[in-house]
């Protein structure tokens, strides 16, 4: 057989394989949650937007139920959008929908996938949740309550001395509680060089898990393209987003290890980590040094946009900020600030503070779940390695 004859051989081999795919998928079809009708093989790939998913999810989810099924380039997408659904599937069958997808730009190349937002499920994922859950043990919660009674003292105090500032504030109180509970890093100026470190790669994070962002999550083989060509300046976008994630990592880690190697640090979490392990293996470090990532990569931005979110709704509300107000004078009087154990006798503000988590939604699309195995929801067939997607944002509007 001639050479151009093995290359038709392969086509049709490729074309047939192709084809079989798609009709045994088509076949299958029937038990698959609804969703939009699709092209051949392409599936809902061209429908689904580049950005904002969340509303064209939303609109969707008016149609075809809190149950929905896309196919996007031959990969079964769930997605989620009620409460119910997302319960019944990512909470109480979270044993089968715990894995992450594989996301090649923030997974592979930048290297999140190390870290615990989008680390595959097994046995480092669960140490590193468990060294997490045990540090906010019941236990260890009133030394850190009244760590943040105290950073809340000096966030009024920054705010009173210049209140047009209040941003900048905001960012420095997260900042600092963060660091001095991650690493028992006191936080002075909104300068600091871990605090900038930190809140652009936080801005990397978001980037690069997001949806439609890079062509490269949709077609994984584009790793393997040279730099050099056209279309390839994801590839430097993703060197210069993985060189500071290991700058914050491994910088911010060996600070406290030195610390710790002179008797000088503060009890804070990573020190904890290195005194109960003086002698880790170099995967054990790595988890150490990933694990503490979580306090800042996440949780800091988060609450960083909801107290923002908090200032804007008190200034467009008056009436709101005086009933709070009134409930804070009547609970706590007038000769100190409110405190953890107030918060069962303040349920305006508790519900206040819970309205503005419903309005202000950091990540209206939630991070995506893999299926582990074939499974049934409500009667519908959900297969092996399709992601889940929550629409969080639809659930809570």
């Amino acid at each position: 057989m001639t050479f151009a004859g093995i290359i038709y051989a392969i086509c049709v081999c490729i074309l047939i394989f192709t084809t079989a795919s798609w009709l045994r998928k088509q076949r299958a079809r029937w038990s698959y949650p609804p969703g939009p009708p699709g092209l051949p093989i392409v599936g809902n790939t061209f429908q689904v937007p580049l950005t904002e998913q969340w509303l064209k999810y939303a609109e969707w989810a008016k149609t075809y139920g809190d149950v929905m099924h896309l196919s996007v380039l031959g990969r079964s997408i769930i997605v989620l959008s009620s409460a119910s659904a997302i319960s019944g599937l990512l909470d109480k069958r979270s044993i089968h929908y715990s894995d992450r997808p594989v996301i090649p730009m923030a997974g592979e190349m930048v290297g999140f996938s190390r870290y615990i937002a989008l680390e595959r499920y097994g046995g480092r994922l669960k140490e590193g949740r468990k060294l997490i859950t045990n540090s906010l043990s019941t236990r260890n919660m009133p030394e850190v309550q009244r760590m943040q009674e105290m950073k809340v003292i000096h966030l009024v105090s920054r705010l009173m001395r210049s209140p047009a500032d209040f941003r900048l504030n905001l960012r420095w109180f997260m900042a600092s509680v963060v660091f001095q509970y991650s690493h028992g890093y006191e936080v002075k100026t909104f300068e600091d060089y871990y605090v900038k470190l930190a809140e652009q790669v936080a801005k990397d994070f978001s980037r690069a898990v997001q949806p439609g962002k890079y062509l490269v999550d949709s077609l994984p083989f584009l790793i393997h393209v040279p730099g050099w060509m056209p279309g390839a300046g994801f590839k430097a976008a993703a060197r210069a987003m993985a060189e500071r994630l290991q700058r914050l990592a491994n910088e911010s880690y060996h600070h406290v290890q030195k610390q710790v190697a002179r008797g000088t640090a503060p009890p804070s979490f990573t020190a904890n980590l290195i005194e109960n392990n003086l002698h880790p293996t170099p995967d054990e470090e790595d988890m150490y040094k990933t694990t503490t990532m979580v306090f800042y990569v996440g949780e800091s931005m988060m609450t960083t946009s909801v107290l923002e979110a908090l200032f804007l709704l008190l200034t467009l509300y008056p009436d709101i900020q005086q009933k709070a107000q009134a409930e804070v004078d009547r609970v706590v009087g007038f000769d100190r600030l409110p405190n953890f154990s107030d918060r069962p006798r303040l349920p305006y503000v508790e519900g206040l503070i819970k309205e503005v988590y419903r309005l202000n939604q950091v990540f209206p699309l939630a991070l995506p779940h893999c299926a582990t195995q074939d499974g049934v929801y409500a009667g519908y067939h959900i297969p092996a390695k399709s992601i889940l997607i929550a629409n969080s944002w639809y659930v809570v509007e």
